[in-house]
Formats: C-alpha cells, sequence, structure tokens
C-alpha cells in the first residue's frame, strides 16, 4: 500500500513537470540541485562540526550523559514509588470504608428481619 502511494505520488508529480514549459522545468530541477545540495552540506557540517557546543562549551561526555540519566531515572522512580505507596494507602481506607458500609447494612438487615 505505502508503494502505491509512493508510486501514484511519483506518477502525479511527473505529470505535472511533463506539463510545465522547458524553463519552468529547468527553474525546478534547479531549486532541486540546490536543496539538495544545501542539506548535503548540512548533514556533512552536522558529522565534521567542531566538538564545542554553539555557545563555546564542549559537549558532555558519555559517562556524564549516562550519569544525568541515571539521576532522571531515580529521581522518576522514587516519584512512581510514593505514588504507588500513596494508591495503595487509599485503596486500603476505600477498603475499610466499604467493609464497615457492608457491616451496618448487614446489622440493619438483621433488625429489619427481626423486627418482622
Amino acid at each position: 500500500m505505502f508503494k502505491d502511494r509512493i508510486h501514484h505520488l511519483w506518477l502525479s508529480l511527473t505529470a505535472r513537470v511533463e506539463r510545465m514549459s522547458q524553463g519552468t522545468r529547468e527553474t525546478v530541477y534547479l531549486i532541486g540541485v540546490i536543496a539538495t545540495i544545501i542539506a548535503a552540506i548540512a548533514a556533512v557540517w552536522g558529522l565534521w562540526g567542531d566538538p564545542e557546543g554553539a555557545d563555546g562549551s564542549a559537549k558532555p561526555s558519555p559517562k556524564e550523559i549516562a550519569e544525568i540519566i541515571w539521576e532522571i531515572q531515580n529521581r522518576e522512580a522514587e516519584r512512581s514509588a510514593e505514588m504507588i505507596e500513596d494508591e495503595d494507602t487509599q485503596i486500603a481506607e476505600l477498603t475499610r470504608a466499604i467493609e464497615g458500609m457492608r457491616a451496618t447494612e448487614i446489622a440493619s438487615r438483621r433488625r429489619k428481619a427481626e423486627a418482622e
């Protein structure tokens, strides 16, 4: 299905270019070539750029990045543990409240049965 869409897109683009005049076609081709050159230069510049960041500071080492990620994961794990603990506490409170309501309901049923 994806191949069909690409094929349909390609056919519609080529049909559109075929309907253009020679000068317009050359302009479209020139724009495509310029865009390709700019993309290639940006890719090479990104791969071979200087090791310093844009603000002049050195890039962090992989070890520093790993330490930062480790700290973030630990904070998130602590936060998740606290949330789970809070949820467990709330569940226990709700369970006690429901049991109390059931006990009251059972007692009122007994009283009704005795009264009848």
